[in-house]
């Protein structure tokens, strides 16, 4: 099999001549190869370590209105676009990293800030969220109601070409409501303030984001992508069981119903603590749960990941962030070896990063693994 069928025949439930091996690579990875003086983009990376392509967030679509996601576009430095009666003016100050994004309406003015770090050198870090006060919930809303997001398929068919039969581009689709909110519109103290102190209003919103989550997905299906990704990032720690059922698990069932509609396969991104919340897991109507990580960075081991979700859904991920960075090259070998015995099973895994491959990991390592792979027997 090539890397193609292989991807593709786990992603579809059925077995494959190799566990697949499908890193999360992407500019947080990538960045500190630029201080090396090293320039390969992620196609080129995966190419050089011998992994199987599964290439993210190659854009489908863009939205003005939802800076900071891994879909984004990003606007021009000083660029300033108006639809309907919305102005929006962002300022990318190259010096510090800072991007300032002012959006006016007829009914008041929300500003944000972000700032890319070496923390964060590929998707800016939020350090002033849109919504600071109840009155800014209005200009949300009239916001999330005018600005429309609009097909964006020009590369994504030359990715696909430049891909060829070593792997799959991937589209990445919006994440549901209450995790966009948490993550970057509102920050994490803000929004459960105003989840319990403003409750209609707050549904309200969680109920308009989620249409036009709706209408995003049913425009990422007219793409050439064959999978797409929605990047929740969940983790127990940002929300409880009960709060993760009613605001995400049914989301993300209905994105999924969208997504099969149209024969394509949908993956959610789960980086985070989510043993609490397995049996929910199960419920849900993606095809897979990609990027899991296991402690120290996340609590879900991948082989009990497996044990409970590997009958109706693909499972990803399992090398946690600190065994990249922190081990040698004969140490990864071991680990790995010791991943793949727990597993015993080639069957609905792909074995990847727990969450995106770490800033500063030995490329040694990354090759280390790939040769475990191949050479190991089941």
């Amino acid at each position: 099999m090539n890397s193609q069928e292989r991807l593709v025949n786990v992603l579809k439930g059925n077995k494959p001549d190799r566990i697949p091996w499908a890193p999360l690579i992407d500019g947080y990875f990538l960045s500190s190869l630029k201080e090396k003086k090293i320039e390969m983009n992620a196609v080129e990376l995966l190419r050089y370590i011998g992994a199987d392509i599964l290439e993210r967030h190659v854009p489908t679509y863009s939205d003005i209105l939802m800076m900071g996601s891994s879909n984004m576009i990003y606007i021009n430095s000083k660029n300033i676009i108006v639809q309907e009666n919305i102005k929006i003016t962002t300022n990318l100050n190259e010096k510090s990293g800072e991007i300032f994004n002012i959006y006016e309406t007829p009914i008041g003015t929300i500003k944000e800030k972000y700032v890319f770090t070496k923390a964060s050198p590929w998707l800016p870090f939020p350090v002033e969220h849109k919504i600071k006060r109840k009155e800014d919930l209005k200009i949300y809303k009239y916001l999330l109601e005018n600005i429309t997001p609009k097909p964006n398929f020009e590369n994504f068919q030359k990715e696909v070409d430049y891909i060829g039969n070593d792997g799959l581009a991937t589209a990445s689709g919006p994440s549901t409501p209450i995790m966009r909110l948490l993550q970057r519109d509102m920050g994490i103290e803000t929004f459960y303030y105003y989840f319990y102190d403003y409750p209609i209003e707050m549904e309200e919103i969680l109920d308009i984001m989620h249409e036009r989550n709706k209408k995003i997905y049913h425009i990422i299906i007219k793409s050439p992508a064959k999978v797409i990704i929605d990047y929740e990032n969940s983790s127990t720690t940002l929300f409880s069981p009960k709060i993760f059922e009613n605001y995400c698990l049914n989301q993300i069932n209905k994105y999924a119903d969208i997504v099969h509609k149209a024969g394509k396969i949908f993956l959610t991104h789960m980086c985070g603590k989510l043993d609490n919340i397995i049996d929910l897991l199960s419920q849900g109507r993606q095809d897979g749960i990609t990027d899991i990580s296991p402690p120290p960075t996340g609590d879900l081991q991948i082989s009990k990941a497996l044990k409970v979700l590997g009958r109706t859904k693909v499972v990803s991920g399992g090398i946690d962030a600190t065994a990249f960075t922190q081990l040698s090259v004969d140490d990864v070998k071991e680990y790995v070896k010791d991943l793949l015995e727990q597993i015993k099973s080639t069957d609905h895994f792909i074995l990847g990063s727990g969450d995106a491959t770490p800033y500063g990991t030995p490329l040694e390592n990354l090759k280390a693994v790939t040769e475990v792979v191949r050479n190991y027997k089941l």
